[in-house]
């Protein structure tokens, strides 16, 4: 197979609706396309893993975008699982041996399908790449499983999901990065273009962008940036275009800063400030002359 665009908008999953058709939304195949594109090569002899996927009822983009593409990837495997909370799930997959029957094979799982049962465990114990758009209420989780069999992955998620409690440990450690890509449009069930706000790629997989440094303009000066009030040590920058360019020492910057911004051999990330009672520097709240700030990501220039 040639490598292959398509223009359709047969749906994979964002978010298995639990209650609710509503709450359901799906990935659309071009923005796969635009972000998996760039890391193809990885993707010899591997196994990849769709855990939020079903090939078959929701027509995932995902199975679609590894099928049209898994010769000129030269994937060894695909498998897909889905949720489904009434049971009634299965297993599908394909390898170099089915592919051009055109088949899906099509195995019972026992249980529904929850990426944390053991059976979804042992597939992602035998896979070396995990693709998913996971839900999102649930990337707290899912992360640190994937983090945990050492696996790569390219998973959707929310920027929220970097201050979690049990994922931000993975990003001090430089074992999770942003991807190229934003992913802001998702289709409903309806079929109808739903637009989310600070929604990307995480990945562990070379990012090449991430070697570009950025581009700084503003010098220090302690009269025009303000410090936290519990932890004068550290200033705050209220835009990223804002870092001065003379500084060493501790700045709170704001989140966005990870997505697109972060060039680990520029600047080290050395723990965040927030509101809740995880903050990494003596409980420091993020407060800035009496006036609370949003999450803040504390960065050191690398000497």
């Amino acid at each position: 197979m040639a490598l292959t665009s398509k223009n359709s908008r047969n749906n994979s999953n964002l978010h298995r609706a639990k209650k609710s058709k509503n709450d359901e939304f799906y990935t659309r195949y071009e923005d796969i396309e635009a972000e998996v594109m760039k890391y193809r090569k990885y993707f010899r002899d591997k196994v990849v893993y769709l855990p939020c996927d079903d090939p078959v009822e929701k027509k995932s983009e995902f199975w679609s975008f590894f099928v049209n593409n898994f010769d000129a990837f030269g994937i060894k495997k695909l498998i897909a699982t889905y949720y489904n909370e009434n049971g009634n799930t299965y297993k599908f997959w394909i390898d170099r041996d089915t592919i051009n029957d055109g088949d899906i094979r099509q195995e019972d799982l026992a249980g529904n399908g929850d990426f944390r049962s053991p059976e979804c465990v042992e597939i992602l114990r035998e896979c070396d790449i995990v693709c998913s758009n996971p839900p999102f209420s649930l990337m707290k989780e899912f992360l640190p499983l994937i983090l945990k069999y050492n696996k790569q992955f390219l998973v959707i998620g929310p920027l929220t999901a970097i201050t979690y409690k049990k994922i931000f440990p993975y990003v001090l450690e430089k074992r999770i990065w942003a991807g190229y890509n934003n992913v802001r449009h998702f289709i409903d069930s309806e079929g109808n273009d739903r637009t989310m706000g600070n929604t990307f790629w995480y990945t562990n997989l070379p990012n090449e962008s991430l070697t570009d440094e950025i581009i700084l303009t503003k010098k220090y000066d302690s009269s025009k940036y303000d410090v936290f009030d519990e932890r004068p040590d550290i200033i705050n920058i209220n835009r990223v275009s804002d870092i001065p360019t003379n500084y060493d020492g501790l700045m709170g910057v704001p989140i966005s800063f990870f997505q697109g911004k972060y060039n680990p051999n520029q600047f080290e990330i050395v723990g965040k400030i927030d509101n809740g009672s995880d903050s990494d520097f003596d409980f420091c709240k993020p407060f800035v002359n009496g006036v609370e700030k949003f999450t803040r990501l504390v960065i050191r220039r690398k000497k």
